[in-house]
């Protein structure tokens, strides 16, 4: 009976877009092939990351945040956008987080390639305690806001 012979190849350090050819000897002849050496497919996401990781918003504010998809060219730089509270915070499909009420949550974007996420710890604070209005004062330089 005889054995089937299996042989392995071993590359290291190749860059994308190379090629290493090898030659395999076997019974019955030589057989070539052909390895063509890629990472990441070409336009796919690699890396997610948003321009804070914590911020405190004021209930009834809000604020942007922004993502750095790469590479910058990357063929599909769609990102979903969610919160882990949203009955303390929401955010919208651009990225603009929306205090509720007072608390913690976590902001996270995914990307659509890969779902590759980033997130923001936003800390949600009353301005001033629920109920209360601001009183105007006056004063010599203008108008001065009492709490």
């Amino acid at each position: 009976m005889a054995r089937e012979q299996q042989s392995e190849a071993y590359f290291y350090n190749f860059f994308e877009g190379w090629e290493a050819s090898y030659s395999c000897a076997a019974a019955g002849g030589t057989t070539n092939n052909t390895i063509a050496v890629r990472s990441a497919q070409a336009g796919s996401v690699t890396g997610i990351s948003l321009n804070k990781t914590s911020t405190t918003v004021a209930v009834g504010g809000s604020e942007a945040l922004a993502t750095a998809i790469l590479p910058n060219d990357a063929t599909n730089q769609t990102v979903t956008w969610s919160s882990s509270k949203s009955s303390l915070a929401t955010v919208d499909s651009t990225g603009k987080v929306t205090g509720v009420a007072a608390g913690k949550t976590l902001i996270i974007a995914r990307t659509a390639d890969g779902g590759l996420t980033a997130e923001c710890v936003v800390t949600l604070t009353e301005c001033l305690p629920p109920g209360t209005k601001p009183q105007q004062a006056s004063s010599i330089k203008g108008n001065l806001w009492r709490f």
